[in-house]
């Protein structure tokens, strides 16, 4: 599983956060903050009190808490397609692609830290905000900061579809290394969120013209054949 993690989960996150109208997102940014991170601490613990007093299933407060922290992802694909094909507007497209975006970061820090302690790890009430914070912030900063190296790279390379591509995919899986290897342990995830709206805000406008059409055709080619290999992959396991 982590070696799946590795693999295909930064490609996903990469290209969601490189194709996303960044003008858009900023100017509702606080909507997102809050609907990505309250929000989904929120819906994980209702989810999860829902399942110990509703349902017979006597399961431990851990294990409802893991439960809730899958149930608060959001898959905003259909969603978003149906918008688009209703004709509403393109800010709330966008504020639904990018509450999904950070959201896929924040209930996977919720994931982690539940999954640890159902698995033994020591958890306290106390430090579930802490492991919270510290992931959900250190991770978008080591983003942040590997995003504006990367924009600046790409300054240097003119006319060069081959190295351009080659270093918005090496950045992406460099984030992603870096942030889960830390000794603080923050959010690979939110890091590669960052890094790919850093980059696409301040390196796209230095993508060459010529390099920009090639690019976004085989960031779109890797995310079709990796949603294809996931798929296929949980159909076999499913099976």
């Amino acid at each position: 599983p982590q070696v799946l993690l590795t693999v295909f989960i930064p490609i996903l996150v990469f290209v969601s956060a490189w194709t996303v109208h960044g003008h858009l997102l900023w100017r509702q940014i606080w909507q997102v903050l809050w609907l990505a991170f309250p929000a989904v601490i929120i819906s994980a613990g209702l989810t999860a009190a829902f399942v110990k007093y509703a349902l017979p299933y006597r399961w431990s407060w851990l294990l409802c808490l893991l439960l809730g922290s899958i149930l608060s992802l959001t898959d905003p694909v259909a969603t978003v397609a149906l918008l688009k094909e209703l004709g509403v507007s393109e800010s709330l497209s966008t504020l639904v692609e990018a509450v999904s975006l950070f959201n896929d970061g924040s209930a996977f820090v919720l994931f982690l830290m539940f999954l640890g302690a159902v698995e033994g790890d020591e958890l306290t009430a106390g430090d579930v905000p802490v492991m919270f914070i510290r992931a959900s912030l250190g991770g978008p900063a080591i983003g942040f900061v590997l995003g504006l190296a990367a924009a600046q790279a790409l300054r240097l390379i003119v006319n060069d579809a081959l190295a351009e591509i080659t270093l918005t995919l090496v950045m992406c899986y460099s984030t992603w290394l870096v942030a889960e290897n830390t000794p603080i342990h923050v959010s690979g995830v939110l890091a590669v969120v960052v890094m790919g709206l850093t980059l696409s805000r301040h390196g796209r406008p230095f993508v060459s013209p010529s390099v920009q059409g090639f690019m976004d055709d085989f960031w779109n080619l890797l995310e079709f054949c990796t949603n294809t290999v996931i798929f296929f992959v949980a159909g076999i396991i499913i099976v």
